[in-house]
């Protein structure tokens, strides 16, 4: 699966690599990077057909998000509106085997991180934070109390019963192909634009005088990143979190309008792509759409969609 860096890996932050059943092992075809708030997936009052009805149209919007963000806020309900999805559908399929077998369910999942990417960052969500990351996810141990061979049992038990899902369309070679497409004409051409290098430089000379001095908004998420780190190392997390909330400050004062130029810059950009690519995306989409629908009709777990963009 090709996968883009969330800002949390960037900076050294504990990040953990696959959202999934932690006690058994989860599919990594089907599943995803995480950390930060898990979007809130509403409970449809319908019936199954409207309930999967209502799936397939939502899994439809969010795909062109997935494949190609214009920014932060967009890359994150890409990958949430799928990856909460997935998880919803693995946890409760997991559960109800489990409960039934008479062992306990499976530990609360690592969300979907909010941050977004080092080159495309969500500004609303670390603005609202005051963090790159968001608060630290604290991980429940259900085996705690459990002798070995009752640990054992459970793990096997758990890596039975958790279901067999299929790979969705997004996370085939065709959509990696067109992600991949995206990362090399979007993203990486980001450097090409004259707004944005013009407000890096404002930026840079904006942050000289602080603690955190920089060239740009992705060296300034580093530095930030490495200095509130280095407490954290030191086993100083509450020094850390002040740390790194200091340095936000000034990546925001200094360099909202450079994030600001970007995401301007990628969506204009996309236009041309999304016109190049239009009958891949729309094949992707059908295909997701269809997927989602039928394992939402199949497991009663509706998928709530947050994004609202469209493909054309």
């Amino acid at each position: 699966m090709t996968r883009r860096r969330y800002i949390g890996s960037s900076v050294g932050v504990a990040i953990v690599a696959a959202v999934g059943i932690s006690a058994c092992g989860a599919n990594g075809n089907n599943q995803s990077s995480a950390i930060a708030k898990r979007a809130v997936a509403k409970r449809q009052a319908s019936t199954t057909h409207a309930s999967a009805t209502n799936s397939e149209d939502s899994a439809s919007r969010v795909v062109v998000d997935y494949l190609a963000p214009t920014n932060g806020q967009g890359f994150y309900a890409g990958q949430a509106g799928i990856d909460d999805f997935m998880t919803a559908v693995a946890v409760k399929a997991t559960d109800a085997c489990l409960v039934a077998d008479g062992f306990p369910k499976v530990p609360p999942q690592f969300p979907v991180p909010g941050e977004g990417t080092l080159q495309v960052p969500n500004l609303a969500f670390i603005e609202s934070h005051h963090s790159f990351t968001g608060a630290p996810f604290k991980p429940v141990d259900v085996t705690k109390g459990m002798s070995a061979a009752e640990e054992t049992a459970y793990k096997h038990a758990a890596a039975r019963c958790e279901p067999k899902l299929p790979t969705l369309a997004v996370d085939s070679s065709s959509a990696n192909a067109i992600i991949g497409a995206w990362d090399n004409d979007g993203v990486n051409a980001i450097d090409t634009s004259p707004a944005v290098r013009a407000a890096n430089k404002a930026g840079a000379q904006c942050s000289k005088s602080t603690a955190f001095p920089a060239t740009s908004y992705v060296d300034e998420t580093r530095k930030v990143g490495q200095a509130a780190l280095s407490d954290d190392m030191k086993g100083a997390p509450a020094a850390g979190a002040k740390v790194e909330a200091q340095g936000v400050a000034v990546y925001i004062r200094c360099f909202k309008p450079a994030i600001e130029a970007v995401d301007n810059f990628l969506a204009a950009r996309s236009k041309s792509f999304i016109a190049k690519y239009a009958e891949a995306i729309q094949q992707i989409e059908d295909r997701t759409a269809k997927q989602v629908a039928s394992i939402s009709a199949k497991y009663d777990v509706p998928f709530a969609s947050p994004s609202t963009r469209k493909r054309s």
